[in-house]
């Protein structure tokens, strides 16, 4: 991890920026437990679970406000490598403070990808529209930050205020979580990626409304359609398998997720730059496929 920052840091040329994101997919790979397994181990009733799990999604949408909001502040101010020595202190605490929390693991001997992560459907469904959620989380907020900033001539630290609704929705992931046993995981897992497409497309065709209340309706709606999904997705992708794999299934899910996230902002960032500089009509391309990916996944 703190390679991965030190080349981050550093970064002035494609080729050690490219270093760092290699070392940070090993760093993903080789990590120990994950959140969702720990939560899985630590409780056995899958209603308890998914409300952890909307816990721990809360917790996410929490440092999805700080981390803009004082990334957009250090890179108008300092630099933007400033943000990487907050990362990087940030991380050193945690580690100082999980040191003593977590106790030692056994090592053993299990495939890398059990065949049970694809045989069982629950898990392999849920990990497709985990990717579909999360093409968008990360590649929305990227191109309404590349189009405020590039085309609109923003600063970062204003850019990062339009994207808030989205991670403050993420706070109401523990409410949902706790409709799961009333409602169904199944009719929130196909409630949430509507809700959330809905939300691309609103930034897509505006349909009249001004860009400003276009963003903010349209970055809420999507925050919230993951905010309903997230959680009885997150259950279902790592409890739907034996407690033999639980480990690997977690580990599956979030590289779903960070493939996820590469896709989203490769693709949109792509189209994004299709044109000869960003534009709104890209933009409203990009929101297109965001849109599409979401409510096909």
């Amino acid at each position: 991890f703190f390679t991965r920052i030190f080349l981050a840091f550093w970064a002035a040329i494609v080729l050690i920026a490219a270093c760092a994101a290699a070392v940070t997919a090993i760093d993903f790979a080789a990590a120990p437990d994950r959140p969702a397994t720990v939560i899985r181990a630590a409780n056995d009733d899958p209603a308890r679970q998914t409300r952890k799990f909307g816990v721990l999604a809360a917790w996410t949408g929490a440092a999805a406000v700080v981390g803009p909001l004082l990334g957009g502040a250090l890179a108008d101010v300092v630099t933007w490598r400033a943000v990487f020595a907050v990362s990087a202190t940030l991380a050193l605490v945690a580690c100082v403070a999980l040191r003593g929390a977590q106790g030692a693991t056994e090592p053993t001997n299990q495939p890398l990808f059990p065949p049970q992560l694809f045989k069982t459907r629950n898990c392999l469904a849920a990990n497709v529209a985990t990717f579909g959620l999360y093409f968008g989380v990360f590649g929305l907020p990227f191109a309404i930050v590349i189009y405020l900033q590039e085309v609109l001539g923003y600063s970062a630290l204003t850019a990062s205020l339009v994207i808030l609704p989205l991670s403050i929705m993420m706070f109401f992931a523990a409410p949902f979580a706790k409709l799961s046993p009333r409602w169904g995981s199944k009719r929130l897992v196909a409630i949430g990626p509507m809700v959330a497409a809905a939300g691309a497309g609103c930034l897509a065709w505006p349909l009249g409304l001004p860009l400003w209340v276009a963003v903010l309706i349209g970055t809420a709606l999507f925050g919230l359609g993951v905010a309903i999904a997230v959680s009885p997705l997150t259950q279902a992708a790592v409890a739907g398998v034996g407690e033999s794999c639980a480990g690997a299934a977690s580990a599956f899910n979030h590289a779903v997720v960070r493939a996820a996230g590469l896709a989203g902002i490769g693709l949109l960032g792509y189209l994004m730059g299709t044109a000869s500089e960003p534009s709104l009509d890209a933009f409203r391309t990009a929101m297109s496929a965001c849109c599409v990916v979401g409510a096909s996944c």
